[in-house]
């Protein structure tokens, strides 16, 4: 039987992992914000916000930051080639832990997207570090790799290649 210690340490570490999944949603959430109005103010909000003072970007598109002026405008440079998208997380797994305050969020992240390729899904895996600041999980790495691109107006669905370095395979 668990003593009342180890339950409230698993109650937090329950409460934290559904803080970290609600701060990845809000983040994917304002990144289709940034996507969608190109407003400079909306990526200031992300990088000086939502992120830790050192957190960087790293994608198949290129990597940004951690100098936020410099993220921000890699980030908006790439922005410009898209209409809208919406970043989505399935299969989360979050690992927390509560005295070093960082949480590790790893998802398949869908994105349907209009850009300049034409209508596409996306298929990546999400591979972020986040950090507890003041009480908020900001995002110090936000990383996607196994990139998929896949048509909207396409006949057949592209194969999917077997990866050994891939979460699916490195990680049963």
């Amino acid at each position: 039987m668990a003593t009342v210690e180890e339950l409230e340490r698993r109650i937090a570490i329950l409460e934290e992992t559904e803080s970290v999944k609600r701060a990845m949603a809000r983040i994917g959430r304002w990144m289709d914000r940034c996507e969608l109005t190109k407003n400079r103010a909306d990526f200031e909000f992300l990088a000086h916000e939502l992120m830790t003072p050192d957190g960087f970007i790293v994608t198949m598109f290129g990597n940004w930051g951690p100098d936020k002026t410099q993220l921000i405008e890699d980030f908006s440079t790439f922005a410009g080639d898209i209409s809208w998208a919406v970043h989505q997380y399935l299969h989360q797994e979050v690992d927390v832990d509560l005295e070093a305050a960082t949480a590790h969020f790893h998802a398949l992240e869908m994105v349907p997207i209009q850009w300049k390729e034409g209508p596409t899904w996306l298929l990546l895996e999400n591979d972020s570090d986040l950090k507890r600041i003041d009480g908020q999980w900001k995002l110090h790495r936000y990383g996607v790799e196994e990139p998929k691109a896949l048509s909207n107006t396409a006949a057949a669905w592209a194969e999917i290649p077997q990866n050994p370095k891939a979460w699916m395979f490195s990680h049963p």
